[in-house]
Protein backbone atom coordinates (compact mmCIF):
# COMPACT_ATOMS: atom_id res chain seq x y z
CA UNK A 1 0.00 0.00 0.00
CA UNK A 2 1.27 3.48 -0.92
CA UNK A 3 -0.13 6.95 -0.30
CA UNK A 4 0.71 10.23 -2.03
CA UNK A 5 -1.20 13.54 -1.83
CA UNK A 6 -4.84 12.42 -1.58
CA UNK A 7 -4.29 9.08 -3.35
CA UNK A 8 -4.08 5.53 -1.99
CA UNK A 9 -2.62 2.70 -4.08
CA UNK A 10 -3.17 -0.93 -3.06
CA UNK A 11 -1.42 -3.79 -4.83
CA UNK A 12 -2.35 -7.44 -4.34
CA UNK A 13 0.10 -10.08 -5.63
CA UNK A 14 -1.80 -12.89 -7.39
CA UNK A 15 -0.50 -16.33 -6.54
CA UNK A 16 -2.09 -18.40 -9.34
CA UNK A 17 -3.11 -16.03 -12.14
CA UNK A 18 -3.34 -18.76 -14.78
CA UNK A 19 -5.43 -20.95 -12.50
CA UNK A 20 -7.99 -18.69 -10.84
CA UNK A 21 -7.35 -15.22 -12.35
CA UNK A 22 -6.97 -13.77 -8.88
CA UNK A 23 -10.44 -14.65 -7.58
CA UNK A 24 -9.32 -15.22 -3.93
CA UNK A 25 -7.24 -12.04 -3.98
CA UNK A 26 -10.16 -10.08 -5.44
CA UNK A 27 -12.25 -11.16 -2.46
CA UNK A 28 -9.61 -9.85 -0.05
CA UNK A 29 -9.27 -6.64 -2.03
CA UNK A 30 -13.02 -5.97 -2.14
CA UNK A 31 -13.26 -6.56 1.62
CA UNK A 32 -10.46 -4.06 2.23
CA UNK A 33 -11.83 -1.44 -0.18
CA UNK A 34 -15.39 -1.73 1.13
CA UNK A 35 -14.29 -1.17 4.72
CA UNK A 36 -12.08 1.75 3.74
CA UNK A 37 -14.70 3.37 1.50
CA UNK A 38 -17.48 2.96 4.07
CA UNK A 39 -15.30 4.30 6.88
CA UNK A 40 -14.43 7.39 4.83
CA UNK A 41 -17.99 7.98 3.58
CA UNK A 42 -19.54 8.12 7.04
CA UNK A 43 -16.91 10.71 7.95
CA UNK A 44 -17.86 12.81 4.93
CA UNK A 45 -15.15 11.72 2.49
CA UNK A 46 -16.69 10.23 -0.66
CA UNK A 47 -13.89 8.73 -2.73
CA UNK A 48 -13.57 7.41 -6.25
CA UNK A 49 -11.06 5.21 -8.02
CA UNK A 50 -10.47 2.12 -10.10
CA UNK A 51 -9.50 -1.54 -9.88
CA UNK A 52 -7.25 -2.93 -12.61
CA UNK A 53 -5.80 -6.38 -13.27
CA UNK A 54 -2.30 -6.63 -14.66
CA UNK A 55 1.36 -5.96 -14.09
CA UNK A 56 2.45 -3.50 -11.43
CA UNK A 57 5.64 -2.92 -9.48
CA UNK A 58 5.71 -1.39 -6.01
CA UNK A 59 8.45 -0.82 -3.44
CA UNK A 60 9.14 1.68 -0.67
CA UNK A 61 9.72 4.48 -3.15
CA UNK A 62 7.94 3.99 -6.48
CA UNK A 63 4.87 2.51 -8.15
CA UNK A 64 4.56 1.85 -11.88
CA UNK A 65 2.98 -0.55 -14.36
CA UNK A 66 0.09 -0.93 -16.77
CA UNK A 67 -2.42 -1.81 -14.05
CA UNK A 68 -1.51 1.30 -12.05
CA UNK A 69 -1.87 3.56 -15.10
CA UNK A 70 -5.23 2.00 -15.97
CA UNK A 71 -6.56 2.52 -12.44
CA UNK A 72 -5.38 6.16 -12.39
CA UNK A 73 -7.14 6.86 -15.69
CA UNK A 74 -10.39 5.52 -14.24
CA UNK A 75 -10.01 7.84 -11.26
CA UNK A 76 -9.54 10.82 -13.55
CA UNK A 77 -12.46 10.05 -15.82
CA UNK A 78 -15.10 9.08 -13.27
CA UNK A 79 -16.92 11.85 -11.41
CA UNK A 80 -19.22 9.67 -9.29
CA UNK A 81 -17.87 8.67 -5.85
CA UNK A 82 -17.43 5.01 -6.69
CA UNK A 83 -14.60 2.55 -7.30
CA UNK A 84 -15.07 0.94 -10.69
CA UNK A 85 -13.59 -2.01 -12.57
CA UNK A 86 -11.27 -1.43 -15.51
CA UNK A 87 -11.56 -3.47 -18.72
CA UNK A 88 -8.77 -5.75 -17.49
CA UNK A 89 -10.52 -6.36 -14.15
CA UNK A 90 -13.83 -7.07 -15.89
CA UNK A 91 -12.09 -9.55 -18.18
CA UNK A 92 -10.70 -11.36 -15.14
CA UNK A 93 -14.15 -11.30 -13.54
CA UNK A 94 -15.62 -12.91 -16.67
CA UNK A 95 -13.15 -15.76 -16.23
CA UNK A 96 -14.38 -16.18 -12.65
CA UNK A 97 -17.98 -16.36 -13.87
CA UNK A 98 -17.11 -19.14 -16.33
CA UNK A 99 -16.20 -21.32 -13.35
CA UNK A 100 -19.81 -21.04 -12.17
CA UNK A 101 -21.37 -22.08 -15.48
CA UNK A 102 -21.87 -18.45 -16.40
CA UNK A 103 -24.20 -17.81 -13.45
CA UNK A 104 -22.97 -14.51 -12.04
CA UNK A 105 -25.18 -14.75 -8.93
CA UNK A 106 -23.23 -17.85 -7.88
CA UNK A 107 -19.87 -16.10 -7.89
CA UNK A 108 -18.08 -15.39 -4.62
CA UNK A 109 -18.27 -11.62 -5.09
CA UNK A 110 -21.85 -11.22 -6.33
CA UNK A 111 -23.02 -9.17 -3.33
CA UNK A 112 -19.88 -7.02 -3.22
CA UNK A 113 -20.38 -5.58 -6.72
CA UNK A 114 -23.08 -3.64 -8.54
CA UNK A 115 -23.53 -2.44 -12.12
CA UNK A 116 -24.16 1.25 -12.81
CA UNK A 117 -26.61 2.65 -15.34
CA UNK A 118 -23.61 3.11 -17.64
CA UNK A 119 -22.75 -0.58 -17.42
CA UNK A 120 -19.70 -0.11 -15.19
CA UNK A 121 -19.05 -2.52 -12.30
CA UNK A 122 -18.41 -0.79 -8.98
CA UNK A 123 -17.78 -1.74 -5.36
CA UNK A 124 -20.96 -2.07 -3.30
CA UNK A 125 -19.45 -0.66 -0.11
CA UNK A 126 -22.76 -0.31 1.72
CA UNK A 127 -22.76 -4.11 1.92
CA UNK A 128 -20.51 -3.55 4.96
CA UNK A 129 -23.73 -2.97 6.90
CA UNK A 130 -24.77 -6.57 6.12
CA UNK A 131 -21.68 -8.46 7.32
CA UNK A 132 -23.73 -10.04 10.15
CA UNK A 133 -27.04 -10.37 8.29
CA UNK A 134 -29.18 -12.51 7.97
CA UNK A 135 -27.88 -14.53 10.92
CA UNK A 136 -27.40 -11.29 12.88
CA UNK A 137 -28.62 -7.68 12.65
CA UNK A 138 -28.22 -5.13 9.89
CA UNK A 139 -25.95 -2.35 11.14
CA UNK A 140 -28.45 0.47 10.73
CA UNK A 141 -26.05 2.89 12.41
CA UNK A 142 -23.82 2.69 9.32
CA UNK A 143 -26.77 3.19 6.96
CA UNK A 144 -27.98 6.16 9.02
CA UNK A 145 -24.53 7.77 9.15
CA UNK A 146 -24.16 7.38 5.38
CA UNK A 147 -27.61 8.89 4.82
CA UNK A 148 -26.83 11.92 6.99
CA UNK A 149 -23.54 12.62 5.23
CA UNK A 150 -25.11 12.37 1.77
CA UNK A 151 -27.99 14.66 2.79
CA UNK A 152 -25.58 17.17 4.31
CA UNK A 153 -23.65 17.41 1.05
CA UNK A 154 -26.80 17.56 -1.06
CA UNK A 155 -27.82 20.59 0.97
CA UNK A 156 -24.38 22.22 0.93
CA UNK A 157 -23.79 21.89 -2.81
CA UNK A 158 -27.23 22.62 -4.24
CA UNK A 159 -25.80 25.67 -5.97
CA UNK A 160 -22.88 23.82 -7.58
CA UNK A 161 -24.18 21.48 -10.27
CA UNK A 162 -20.87 19.66 -10.85
CA UNK A 163 -20.40 18.75 -7.19
CA UNK A 164 -24.11 18.22 -6.52
CA UNK A 165 -24.20 15.53 -9.23
CA UNK A 166 -21.72 13.43 -7.23
CA UNK A 167 -23.93 13.37 -4.16
CA UNK A 168 -27.03 12.90 -6.26
CA UNK A 169 -25.40 9.70 -7.51
CA UNK A 170 -24.50 8.71 -3.93
CA UNK A 171 -28.13 9.23 -2.88
CA UNK A 172 -29.41 7.12 -5.79
CA UNK A 173 -26.98 4.35 -4.87
CA UNK A 174 -27.98 4.57 -1.20
CA UNK A 175 -31.68 4.28 -2.06
CA UNK A 176 -31.12 1.39 -4.45
CA UNK A 177 -29.21 -0.49 -1.78
CA UNK A 178 -31.98 -0.02 0.80
CA UNK A 179 -34.78 -0.95 -1.61
CA UNK A 180 -32.87 -3.97 -2.91
CA UNK A 181 -32.47 -5.41 0.59
CA UNK A 182 -36.17 -4.88 1.31
CA UNK A 183 -37.04 -6.51 -2.02
CA UNK A 184 -34.85 -9.53 -1.29
CA UNK A 185 -36.59 -9.99 2.07
CA UNK A 186 -40.26 -9.09 1.41
CA UNK A 187 -42.93 -9.18 4.13
CA UNK A 188 -44.11 -12.70 5.01
CA UNK A 189 -47.53 -13.96 6.04
CA UNK A 190 -48.45 -14.58 9.66
CA UNK A 191 -48.15 -18.34 9.15
CA UNK A 192 -44.45 -18.06 8.23
CA UNK A 193 -41.68 -19.47 10.36
CA UNK A 194 -41.10 -16.99 13.27
CA UNK A 195 -37.35 -16.89 12.71
CA UNK A 196 -37.73 -16.18 9.00
CA UNK A 197 -40.42 -13.59 9.68
CA UNK A 198 -38.12 -11.80 12.12
CA UNK A 199 -35.36 -11.56 9.48
CA UNK A 200 -37.76 -10.20 6.89
CA UNK A 201 -39.29 -7.67 9.27
CA UNK A 202 -35.79 -6.54 10.23
CA UNK A 203 -34.87 -6.10 6.56
CA UNK A 204 -37.97 -4.00 5.90
CA UNK A 205 -36.79 -1.44 8.48
CA UNK A 206 -34.04 -0.39 6.09
CA UNK A 207 -36.67 1.47 4.05
CA UNK A 208 -36.85 3.98 6.91
CA UNK A 209 -33.36 5.12 5.92
CA UNK A 210 -33.98 6.02 2.28
CA UNK A 211 -33.21 9.57 1.11
CA UNK A 212 -35.95 11.87 -0.21
CA UNK A 213 -33.82 12.90 -3.16
CA UNK A 214 -36.56 14.92 -4.87
CA UNK A 215 -36.63 17.39 -1.98
CA UNK A 216 -32.96 18.24 -2.57
CA UNK A 217 -33.03 18.72 -6.34
CA UNK A 218 -32.85 22.46 -7.19
CA UNK A 219 -35.90 23.84 -8.99
CA UNK A 220 -36.30 26.98 -11.16
CA UNK A 221 -37.73 30.16 -9.67
CA UNK A 222 -39.06 33.52 -10.87
CA UNK A 223 -36.71 36.49 -11.16
CA UNK A 224 -36.74 38.73 -8.12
Amino acid sequence: MKTFTDNVVVGFPIRKPKWDYGEPELGDLLWLISRLQMSLAIEGFFVRGGIAYGKCYMDDHIVFGTAFVEAVQLDKSNGAPRIVFSKSARKAMEEHIKCYNGLVYNTLHYHELLKGADGEYFVNYLAESLIAFPDGPIFFDLIDAHKREVEKNLTEYRGRADVFAKYEWAASYHNFFCKDIAKRYPPLGHDADPEQMSKHEHAQKILDYTIDLISFIPTPSRLE
